[in-house]
């Protein structure tokens, strides 16, 4: 039933915002109401489930198309950096991984700066994995987030990388990336691929790595399962944490989660994940022209979502050597004091003959 707001009385007008029911019909509103449609508006499924209790909503749309909209013309932009991530091996481990610019295929692009050839160190990283059995018909994935500016940094995309090169490469990438801590890694672990890629990143002896948990439960209790598992319990609301976390970033509501993205090819597989009339979501099976993947799956968005999960155990990261200090602290008395005395060792060896 419409209510026409200009007939009813004063003290009830107000409840009311009169927005022509532009979306889905609204109901009555609250400081509250108002911060939750805004926070949620990424995944308007989540929105009406979650805070309205009603079933309406279902689009075939995962993530909300206005939201993307906006993505599209205030975040997305080309790569300010490209390349490959090169690496050699000693006793078949990863050493020495260092960033090569505009060279091989480029499966590595990067967004913003890069010091001394490296993400700043002073942040914390995430890095998360799709992988693929690497035989053309669907890419493997790393997404690297950054959990300072808690935005997308970085995507690794490759269609024809074996589960076991693919651990070897996330390794030298997160190496590479580093951080104020280790660089935390995360990936889907179905089927066989995911088996083979977890054997080689233990043998490569990197252990700052995702354990399964209760994601539900009140403490997280880490399980002795490495990886994610995606099932009918955990993809949904991982998918709708995603579509929170891009409202969030869009809005600049600083929640953990909360994400900044800028590669057109993941906003575009957003924009194709839909849900299928059994219930589950996935993207309509087109092929990847950039990397020539014959069916694209989606492959971006899971490990990206998978980046807002891992922001639970992968805190911002905090610069371990401050750039400046108080000269009344303590500290910075001491280096005062220090610095002098350097200084009068060094005017003294002038007068020495």
């Amino acid at each position: 039933m419409l209510i026409d707001v200009k007939k009813l009385p004063a003290e009830y007008g107000k409840l009311f915002i009169a927005d022509g029911a532009i979306g889905l019909p609204k109901n009555l509103r609250s400081k509250w109401h108002d911060y939750q449609e805004l926070r949620r508006r990424g995944n308007k499924r989540d929105f009406l489930s979650n805070v309205w209790g009603v079933c309406i909503g279902s689009s075939d749309m995962v993530f909300d198309s206005i939201i993307l909209e906006k993505i599209k013309n205030t975040m997305i932009r080309p790569a300010e950096f490209a390349g490959e991530v090169i690496f050699e091996y000693e006793n078949d481990k990863v050493i020495n991984p260092k960033f090569k610019l505009y060279f091989g295929k480029q499966r590595l692009q990067w967004w913003g700066e890069l010091i001394g050839g490296r993400p700043n160190q002073n942040h914390n990283y995430i890095a998360a994995f799709d992988i693929s059995f690497g035989l053309g018909s669907s890419n493997s994935v790393i997404e690297i987030y950054d959990c300072n500016t808690k935005e997308q940094v970085g995507e690794w995309v490759d269609c024809l990388t074996r589960e076991n090169d693919l651990a070897d490469m996330g390794v030298a990438v997160a190496k590479w990336t580093g951080g104020a801590d280790p660089c935390f890694m995360i990936w889907e672990n179905n089927g066989g691929q995911g088996s083979t890629f977890r054997q080689r990143i233990l043998y490569q002896d990197y252990y700052y790595v995702y354990f399964r948990k209760k994601e539900e439960a009140k403490y997280r209790k880490a399980s002795d399962m490495y990886g994610w598992r995606s099932g009918a319990g955990s993809k949904e609301p991982l998918l709708a944490e995603l579509g929170v976390a891009l409202s969030c970033g869009l809005n600049n509501i600083k929640d953990f989660s909360s994400i900044k993205i800028h590669s057109k090819d993941l906003l575009d597989e957003l924009f194709d994940y839909v849900w299928y009339e059994n219930g589950d979501c996935g993207t309509s099976k087109t092929k990847d022209m950039k990397t020539g993947a014959k069916k694209r799956h989606g492959d971006r968005v899971i490990p990206i979502g998978l980046c807002i999960l891992a922001t639970r155990d992968q805190p911002k990261g905090v610069a371990k050597h401050p750039t400046s200090l108080s000269v009344n602290s303590f500290v910075g008395r001491m280096q005062h004091y220090l610095d002098e005395q350097q200084e009068k060792e060094k005017n003294e060896k002038i007068w020495m003959f």
